[in-house]
C-alpha cells in the first residue's frame, strides 16, 4: 500500500512556540514509526492550523523518514483524530472545538481514536451505578463553604481540595489538623507553585481556602493515608489501552513517589518513578505485594468498561490508585489523556512499547473495521457527536 493510500491519522495538539509549533516531538515521532509499521499515515495538526482546514484539505506536520526532521505539508482530511490536546481554558477549549469541526465531514466534528472523559465528579458519579466498583472511590463531595472543610477536619483530622478539572496536580491543597489545633496546608498553585502554610486559625484557614478554590469547583475530600514507608506520598499509576483486537489491556504499572514535602506524587511537580511491583514489595512483603498488583489489574480491566459505559468509547486510561497501609486500595482519579513519562523513566521495556503502539494498533482495529462495515453498507459507526464539550 502506498503512504497516499493509506488510512491518515491526525494527531490533534494546541500548539507551542518553536519549530515546529508542538512539544512532544519525540513521543510524536514514535507514534509516526509504529504508525508506519502498522500500514497508517500519520501527521500532527496543531489546532490553529486544524481550525483553518477547508476544501478538504489541512496544513500540518509529518516526519521525514530520511531525516528524521518534522516537515509541514498539506494533507486530506484525517480518518481518525487523536486528540492529544490540554485545554487550560475557555479560548482553548473553544480553538480544539473549532478545530475537530473543521477536520470533521457532512457537518459533524472528526472521528476521534477515543474521547475525554469529563470532570472528576461527573466520573466519581458514574462510578455510584457500578456496585462492584463504587467501593474502591475516594469518598468525595464538592467544596461549598469553609464550614464543611472544617466539619471533615474535625472529624478525619485531614482534608484534601482539588480542582474538578485540571491534570498534574495543580491547584491541589493537603490541610492537617495539628496537635495545638491550628492548621497546616500543603499544596501547588495552577501555576505550579508550592505553598506551605503554618499555624493557621480556622478563621483563617476558611479565608485563605475561599482564596485558593476562588470561583472554580472544587472537590473536598478526606486526606487518606497513602505514604511509604519513608513518609513519602505516593501513588500506583496503572495504564490501560485498547489493542488491535478492540480489547482492554493492561500496558504496565508503575509507581509514582512525590518529592520530599509534596502532596501529590505527578511527574510535573517533580516526582520519580519506579517499577511497581519491587516498590511495593519493599513496601508490603512479596507476597502482598503480588496480590495487590493483581488486584490493580483486575480493577483496570473493570473500571474502563465501566467508563465506557457511562462516556461512550475510550481508547486508553490512566487509572491512579492509593494503597493505605492496611493494602486497602483506593482509586484516585481516572485520565483518558494519559502520559507515558512514568514507564519512559523506569525503562518501560515491553511496557514502554506497548504504551506507544497501542493507539495507532487500535486506530488501525478501527479504520479496518470501518472499512469492513463500508462494504456492507453500515459505516463507520462511531461517538463523535458526543464528544465536543
Amino acid at each position: 500500500m502506498t503512504a497516499a493510500a493509506r488510512p491518515l491519522v491526525g494527531i490533534l495538539v494546541l500548539g507551542a512556540a518553536g519549530s515546529p509549533p508542538f512539544a512532544d516531538r519525540t513521543f510524536y515521532a514514535r507514534l509516526t514509526t509504529w504508525g508506519a509499521r502498522l500500514g497508517l499515515t500519520v501527521c500532527v495538526l496543531p489546532a490553529p492550523l486544524a481550525a483553518a482546514a477547508a476544501g478538504g484539505r489541512v496544513q500540518g506536520y509529518s516526519l521525514r523518514p530520511d531525516t528524521g526532521e518534522w516537515e509541514e505539508g498539506s494533507f486530506p482530511l484525517p480518518d481518525l483524530v487523536y486528540d492529544r490536546t490540554f485545554p487550560s481554558g475557555p479560548g482553548e477549549r473553544r480553538l480544539r472545538r473549532q478545530a475537530l469541526l473543521a477536520l470533521g465531514r457532512s457537518g459533524r466534528p472528526a472521528a476521534l481514536l477515543g474521547r475525554p472523559l469529563p470532570g472528576k465528579w461527573e466520573v466519581y458519579r458514574a462510578l455510584a451505578a457500578e456496585p462492584e466498583l463504587a467501593r474502591y472511590r475516594t469518598p468525595t463531595v464538592r467544596y461549598r463553604s469553609g464550614r464543611q472543610l472544617l466539619r471533615l477536619l474535625a472529624h478525619r483530622g485531614g482534608a484534601f481540595l482539588k480542582p474538578a478539572s485540571g491534570t498534574h496536580g495543580l491547584g491541589a491543597l493537603a490541610i492537617r489538623r495539628e496537635a495545638d489545633g491550628k492548621y497546616a496546608a500543603d499544596g501547588r498553585s495552577l501555576e505550579g507553585d508550592p505553598l506551605a502554610l503554618r499555624g493557621l486559625t480556622a478563621d483563617a484557614l476558611v479565608r485563605f481556602a475561599a482564596g485558593w478554590t476562588g470561583a472554580r469547583t472544587y472537590l473536598l475530600q478526606p486526606r487518606l493515608d497513602l505514604k511509604s514507608r519513608c513518609g513519602d506520598a505516593y501513588d500506583v499509576r496503572s495504564l490501560v489501552q485498547k489493542d488491535d483486537t478492540g480489547g482492554w489491556t493492561v500496558t504496565g504499572l508503575a509507581v509514582r513517589r512525590a518529592p520530599a514535602g509534596s502532596v501529590t506524587s505527578n511527574l510535573h511537580g517533580g516526582g520519580s518513578a519506579e517499577e511497581a511491583e519491587p516498590f511495593l514489595a519493599a513496601e508490603f512483603g512479596v507476597s502482598r505485594a503480588e496480590e495487590l498488583t493483581a488486584a490493580i489489574r483486575r480493577l483496570s480491566l473493570s473500571l474502563a468498561p465501566a467508563l465506557e459505559r457511562s462516556f461512550g468509547r475510550l481508547a486508553e486510561l490512566g487509572l491512579d490508585f492509593g494503597i493505605e497501609r492496611s493494602g486497602r486500595i483506593w482509586l484516585l482519579e481516572a485520565n483518558s489523556k494519559p502520559g507515558r513519562a512514568a514507564f519512559r523513566r523506569i525503562g518501560g521495556g515491553t511496557a514502554r512499547a506497548r504504551a506507544v503502539r497501542s493507539p495507532m494498533a487500535y486506530a488501525s482495529y478501527l479504520l479496518r473495521s470501518r472499512l469492513g462495515r463500508a462494504a456492507q453498507g453500515t459505516g463507520f459507526r462511531d461517538n463523535s457527536r458526543r464528544v465536543l464539550p
